[in-house]
């Protein structure tokens, strides 16, 4: 695991149980075998705001279609106020039976912008800041 990949998750599961597939972006490097991550949405109801970059007030990252040197084609929130902390190992298994796959690995500026605007932001705890140090 590294910073920057991207994980597409088949049928992930929701904290109210529904089920959908899921992009996740791999923030951290691996510490005491977690990983830090963050969920991505392309769904327009989520925000109607798009100013692109940071908006760590507000718990995204906005990432405009198909821009300069970004994976993402549609328009792309990344949920900062929803940092996950997933275990290395299940991660690694769920690659080995195909539930998961790395689709990408983003530029490392990039990911660069996105750990900065998490650690800038009131959604993180200290327990999760740690993790990108």
């Amino acid at each position: 695991m590294k910073p920057g990949m991207v994980l597409f998750c088949k049928n992930f599961v929701f904290e109210d149980g529904t089920h959908k597939n899921k992009l996740f972006i791999i923030l951290s490097h691996p510490r005491d075998n977690i990983c830090l991550a963050v969920k991505t949405t392309s769904q327009k109801k989520w925000r109607d705001d798009k100013k692109e970059g940071c908006n760590n007030k507000d718990g995204y990252f906005f990432v405009k279609g198909s821009s300069n040197n970004k994976f993402f084609e549609e328009d792309t929130w990344v949920i900062m106020e929803q940092v996950l902390l997933f275990k290395c190992e299940n991660i690694k298994a769920a690659l080995d039976s195909g539930d998961v796959i790395v689709i990408t690995n983003l530029a490392a500026p990039f990911v660069g912008e996105l750990r900065n605007c998490l650690k800038s932001s009131d959604d993180i705890s200290e327990e999760q800041l740690a993790y990108l140090k």
